[in-house]
């Protein structure tokens, strides 16, 4: 789904048609896009070596300028299935010639063989460039999944994480020592709501909250070496709710999936995050971070979360907006109970109840999360990590060996955010950076064989240009 930010698509308030031919627009705008990406990419991968027989090379792509260790998904197509309950293909993957460690998760095929192979792979990856991986594969016995429910967790660090066994809810995170959680959070919320997606006189959005019903309270679906995913399924009466969360041995943070199939409506949907303690409620802006109040529905680009002495409980967001702290909670609104094109008219009635209305929300949704708790400072780089992840495709390049990864451009200061890197002439190219903070900061950045080494005032963009092998700092922003 794609999704044209300007105020009167995104909230819903245009008509239906409006809202097709928007779409539209932005579907094709992506498709372009996708066609460039892909050529792109290949041309990165066009002189690599070829693959021995048997092999399948992933290659992954980067987005960020600093190399950093993650977990990453490729997935692809084995030439032959193998239809056998006992069994399976078993894997070695490799990167320059060294074994990484891996698991195998669910592949996005529902068809029951062993062929379509989904593998998460945790490695550190390149900066803004390419990483080969090279997936050897032979028979070997079929593994099957533990299913036995586990509700409590600790990972290599020291964080604890435990859920409610009967309402499936995240009933812990403690991260060095500290308890961050009240019990069962990501909890979904009904609320009431009006018709009007404008939300006229309104300081917050809903009211007469209500969890849904815990359905089935905690199962696992993915368990290993490097992670864990357990899921916990929510009833409305009339919508279905799904929540997964997904834990890592090695890493702090915990994503979260949302999928709702919503009917209820009238109804908006939020997630409810008991606080163990409020502090400072902060949330990202353009280009900056806004301290908001309490009691009132605020909007949030990719992070929202609560400050206090240096740590911040984050939520990271990929196009959801609405958040709120109210009685000691932090909420994320995912849904409303509007109509399109509504709105207050005098005292008249919104909607003319008498007959069915189009409500905006209704349908299948997902949204995903993560949770962490970090430094302020940290918090414009981990944004961007979590909506700008690793590109991964099964790739057979036909090359001879000559192909190396280069690194278009490195940050020494990892707090420093790549904004925008795009060409502007013939051998000019734009470099936008970030420091999204309140405290001064020092970078180095290096662009193919340049560096320069700055220096950043609060909340500053800086943009810079590389030109015929020249880079320098530019001290305007317009025009490119």
């Amino acid at each position: 789904m794609a999704a044209i930010q300007f105020h009167d698509v995104l909230s819903g308030t245009c008509i239906i048609e409006g809202e097709k031919s928007s779409l539209q627009k932005a579907e094709y705008a992506l498709e372009l896009l996708d066609k460039q990406f892909t050529k792109a990419f290949m041309g990165l991968c066009a002189g690599y070596e070829k693959a021995k027989p048997g092999d399948y090379p992933i290659f992954v792509y980067n987005p960020q300028p600093y190399k950093e260790e993650q977990i990453f998904n490729g997935e692809f197509f084995l030439l032959d299935g193998i239809i056998s309950e006992t069994e399976g293909y078993e894997f070695t993957i490799k990167k320059d010639g060294k074994e990484v460690p891996f698991q195998v998760v669910k592949e996005s095929s529902c068809i029951n063989m062993d062929r379509s192979k989904r593998l998460a792979i945790k490695t550190e990856l390149n900066p803004l460039s390419l990483t080969r991986f090279d997936v050897e594969v032979r028979r070997g016995e079929r593994k099957y999944l533990d299913k036995t429910t586990v509700t409590e967790f600790i990972n290599a660090n020291g964080v604890k994480t435990s859920f409610d066994e009967e309402n499936g809810g995240l009933n812990s995170y403690m991260v060095g020592g500290n308890e961050y959680l009240g019990g069962n959070a990501f909890t979904p919320i009904v609320f009431d709501d009006n018709a009007d997606p404008w939300g006229w006189h309104m300081k917050k959005i809903g009211s007469n909250y209500r969890k849904a019903e815990s359905k089935i309270s905690l199962r696992v679906i993915e368990r290993g070496d490097l992670l864990t995913t357990v899921e916990s399924i929510y009833d409305t009466g009339k919508s279905d709710i799904r929540v997964a969360y997904t834990l890592y041995k090695d890493f702090n943070y915990i994503d979260v999936t949302v999928n709702v199939y919503w009917n209820d409506a009238g109804k908006g949907l939020k997630l409810e995050l008991p606080l163990k303690e409020i502090g400072r409620f902060i949330g990202q802006t353009s280009f900056g971070t806004q301290e908001y109040g309490q009691e009132s529905e605020e909007c949030s680009q990719r992070f929202v979360g609560v400050e206090k002495d240096g740590k911040v409980l984050a939520v990271f967001k990929d196009g959801t907006y609405g958040c709120s702290i109210e009685n000691g909670n932090l909420y994320i609104t995912l849904l409303n109970g509007s109509v399109y094109c509504a709105h207050p008219v005098a005292n008249l009635p919104i909607i003319d109840e008498t007959r069915f209305n189009h409500y905006i929300d209704l349908g299948r949704h997902e949204f995903t999360f993560r949770l962490e708790v970090c430094k302020e400072e940290e918090l414009e780089k981990k944004a961007t990590a979590f909506t700008q992840k690793p590109y991964a495709l099964n790739f057979y390049p036909h090359g001879n060996g000559e192909k190396k990864e280069v690194s278009a451009i490195t940050l020494s200061n990892e707090n420093i955010t790549l904004s925008a890197f795009r060409k502007v002439a013939v051998d000019t190219y734009m470099v936008r950076l970030v420091n999204n903070f309140k405290s001064e900061a020092n970078c180095a950045c290096t662009v193919f064989d340049q560096s320069l080494n700055l220096s950043f005032s609060k909340y500053e963009v800086k943009t810079l240009l590389y030109e015929r092998g020249v880079l320098k700092e530019h001290k305007s922003m317009l025009n490119l």
